[in-house]
């Protein structure tokens, strides 16, 4: 017992010792993946936003540019300007941190709605006070993602469709839409639910515990979040030592109740099959009885079918067949003549052929 003992404790030391090797591996790739990931956003789309920050802000200072197009280009500039740094703050926090959420900073639902209207887009709102103060951190900024993703959504494939933002907060649970008209020629031409921005908001509205529905209607369309006002990170599906010792006690609480099953259920069997032995002696005994004054009124000649009605229902367990045997072309049976469950009294006998009683006769006790 004790070997066994000692085998299941060194089988959960290796369980705890190879999560931790997984977990470690699993870290180690993960950075690995956001090194590759922060160098291609840097050497890439990096370039590539603060080229255009730079032309647009030498197109700025075009002598012949009308004043109004020379505002515009500058609002222009000012936002690819705010998307390189963005995506600077990116690229170090997937070089430095092992939580790429940490330190970023997602744009407030204000700010998105602000952004929207001054690019003449028509933004209706119906957002619930407070949000700062009734939902988490990470619920916050997931929704002001939505947000965003939803207006950029309908600039791009609804030009000129005014939007509907709605932002509801009912008990627990918070619940942002995103709603503008389509029309059908706009809705085939560009499906929007295999978008690179809807899978991300996807996986984070999932590890919050959330969902994020698409609505794709001929006329409509819909992005419709829902979350837990307080939502934080799932954590890791990778087993921790906690969750090895919760596994372990576990097991030990099932072997314990299995060890008491195994002692009780046999004992329970073995407690039911004494009862059923006990019961069936008792009834046996009480109901094989035949009284004296029965038995007086059974003569020799009697039909059988008559005499088998006043018989009683069981025959002595037992019975002394040595001390009267039936004869070969006979069937005896055998009673006692009062109720006995250790020492055997006076035994009246039945004997029947050819269909009526041949002989009767008594056993007198030892």
């Amino acid at each position: 017992m004790s070997q066994r003992r000692e085998f299941h404790r060194r089988g959960w030391e290796l369980a705890a010792i190879e999560s931790r090797r997984r977990a470690s591996q699993t870290r180690e790739i993960l950075q690995r993946e956001r090194m590759n990931l922060a160098a291609e956003m840097h050497d890439g789309l990096g370039h590539s936003l603060t080229l255009i920050a730079v032309r647009l802000g030498q197109l700025s200072l075009t002598p012949t540019l009308p004043d109004t197009d020379r505002a515009e280009v500058s609002g222009i500039r000012t936002i690819a300007a705010d998307a390189a740094d963005q995506l600077g703050l990116a690229v170090r926090l997937l070089r430095q941190s092992e939580d790429p959420a940490a330190g970023w900073s997602a744009p407030s639902i204000d700010e998105a709605v602000i952004g929207a209207r001054q690019a003449e887009m028509h933004v209706e709102t119906h957002i619930a006070a407070d949000l700062t103060d009734r939902l988490s951190d990470e619920a916050l900024n997931t929704v002001a993602r939505v947000v965003q993703e939803g207006l950029t959504n309908a600039s791009k494939h609804a030009p000129g469709q005014p939007v509907t933002v709605r932002v509801e907060v009912e008990g627990d649970t918070v619940t942002a839409i995103v709603c503008n008209p389509r029309d059908e020629e706009a809705s085939s031409a560009h499906p929007l639910d295999g978008g690179f921005g809807l899978h991300g908001l996807r996986h984070r509205a999932a590890m919050l515990g959330g969902a994020l529905t698409v609505h794709q209607m001929p006329t409509q369309f819909a992005l419709t979040l829902t979350l837990p006002a307080h939502a934080r990170p799932s954590a890791d599906s990778a087993a921790s030592d906690g969750d090895i010792v919760a596994a372990e006690d576990d097991a030990a609480t099932l072997r314990s109740r299995a060890t008491r099953a195994a002692i009780a259920v046999p004992s329970a069997i073995l407690g039911a099959l004494v009862f059923i032995a006990v019961a069936y002696f008792v009834l046996a005994n009480t109901l094989s009885v035949m009284t004296t004054a029965q038995f007086a009124d059974i003569s020799v000649g009697d039909t059988q079918e008559t005499v088998e009605r006043s018989l009683p229902a069981l025959e002595m367990l037992d019975p002394p067949r040595d001390e009267f045997p039936p004869r070969p072309d006979e069937t005896c049976h055998y009673y006692e003549a009062e109720i006995s469950f250790f020492e055997r009294v006076d035994v009246h006998v039945v004997c029947f052929a050819s269909d009526q009683v041949s002989r009767i006769g008594t056993v007198p006790a030892p």
